[in-house]
């Protein structure tokens, strides 16, 4: 089974609660519990009893406004911070991928694909393109890191120069998506 990065909350903590956890994570707003259940997509009274629950643990607080009871994410929360960089995982792959890059002087190297263009889905494989005269083991290496790290699967496109220049005047469509998306990890295109 492969996490859906988009909802990493919602997929380890199920059903109700994981909806209102992920609401109240991804807002500082204060809303009555009306307005917390539609933010969710829960029943209100799910998200009443689901929200003191949460503020007897810190998560979020509770204040009292006339007959409103409204709650707010309470950031300082050690639990709502932890949840919080969860949350944010999907953020950190490029960086991760980046920061574990040692290449050759003269790499391009680049990620394109659902995660370049901040599509995540279940499923999703982080897609990578090479340009270097020489394929080193260094691809081969900084994968594997990689895939354990991220733990998700890392699929190479690897080109030499002359290749890449080949598929760029063939109209090769791969070319046109790398172009199209591309986040560089090292160097830029041709």
């Amino acid at each position: 089974m492969s996490i859906d990065y988009r909802h990493p909350i919602r997929q380890i903590v199920s059903g109700a609660r994981g909806k209102i956890l992920e609401a109240i994570i991804r807002t500082d707003k204060t809303y009555p519990v009306r307005q917390w259940a539609r933010h969710a997509g829960v029943s209100h009274v799910q998200a009443g009893k689901l929200l003191q629950e949460f503020a007897g643990l810190g998560i979020i607080r509770k204040e009292k406004r006339g007959r409103n009871v409204e709650y707010t994410p309470n950031p300082d929360s050690l639990l709502f911070r932890r949840l919080s960089k969860l949350d944010t995982v999907a953020v950190e792959i490029i960086p991760t991928a980046r920061d574990l890059l040692h290449t050759p002087s003269g790499s391009i190297v680049g990620v394109f694909g659902s995660i370049a263009r901040d599509a995540l889905h279940p499923g999703s494989d982080l897609d990578v393109f090479v340009i270097d005269e020489a394929t080193d083991l260094w691809i081969d290496t900084w994968r594997s890191t990689l895939e354990t790290v991220i733990d998700i699967p890392v699929n190479v496109l690897s080109f030499t120069p002359g290749e890449w220049e080949a598929a760029e005047r063939n109209g090769e469509r791969i070319v046109a998506e790398i172009r199209r998306d591309a986040v560089m990890l090292q160097g830029s295109l041709p």
